[in-house]
């Protein structure tokens, strides 16, 4: 192997192995906890549904109808991965724990 190709191969395996722990992620050990109660997903699912029903039969319009599919589409992202970062920053959780 060439001197370049060694000294690349070097850096990416330091980089990769002990910076990022990539192999941690390939192992599936590293995961995203989540912070949100099934309750709390299949309401902003709901609602998420019911503004896109009010948009479309022409209920919401102008700079309401804007905002309220803006917080459609954040309801719904939240509610697809179960983390909301309202819940992080206020170190709150939707979830039920148990001591």
């Amino acid at each position: 192997m060439p001197k370049s190709d060694q000294i690349f191969y070097r850096i990416v395996t330091k980089v990769t192995v002990k910076e990022f722990s990539l192999c941690q992620l390939c192992q599936n050990k590293v995961t995203m906890k989540t912070n949100m109660h099934l309750a709390d997903r299949i309401i902003r699912i709901s609602l998420s549904i019911v503004i896109v029903i009010l948009y479309f039969s022409g209920y919401l319009t102008g700079t309401l109808a804007i905002i309220a599919l803006v917080v459609a589409v954040i309801f719904t992202l939240t509610s697809a991965i179960g983390f909301c970062p309202l819940y992080a920053l206020f170190r709150g959780s939707g979830k039920n724990h148990q001591s």
